[in-house]
């Protein structure tokens, strides 16, 4: 959420938070204030992959208690120019082991240069997932030089 804000109060147009069920580990604060600075939020999009175009989803299936019970067999594509990957505390196997140019290291944290882009060109990595668990303080560090070389990488 807080790499979602600081690209909006630099200058990115839009921007889209995908979750992959009906429930963000952020808190309801912080979803909040990410929406009034103007980002869209987007449940029930599993990346699949990332390709050069952006980010391939399976679109999940909720019940009546909103638990994902499936996926739809249709894939979906969203073209964008930047794709910042908010994945927990270590990256999700899958979407390194389908995504060319990610690179996992030891810890299965992914690595990424002084810039915070991963080794796949235009994607950017911070916080936990690339440092492992630690404070807010150096996750929101690690965001602010990912959002800097994001906006480098967009030439603004």
């Amino acid at each position: 959420m807080d790499v979602a804000r600081t690209a909006l109060r630099q200058g990115a147009r839009n921007v889209t938070i995908y979750a992959r069920s009906k429930h963000v580990s952020a808190s309801s604060d912080k979803v909040e204030f990410a929406q009034l600075d103007g980002a869209e939020l987007v449940y029930g999009k599993a990346v699949q992959e990332i390709d050069d175009n952006g980010p391939v989803f399976r679109t999940a299936i909720f019940d009546e208690e909103d638990a994902v019970v499936g996926y739809e067999d249709e894939l979906g594509h969203v073209s964008c120019d930047t794709v910042v990957i908010a994945a927990s505390q270590q990256a999700k196997d899958k979407l390194v082991l389908t995504t060319d140019a990610l690179v996992a290291n030891d810890r299965g944290l992914l690595e990424v240069d002084e810039s915070g882009m991963t080794m796949m060109s235009g994607v950017f990595a911070a916080g936990d997932v690339v440092s492992g668990p630690s404070t807010v303080v150096h996750a929101v560090a690690g965001a602010n030089r990912a959002v800097t070389g994001i906006m480098s990488y967009l030439g603004i």
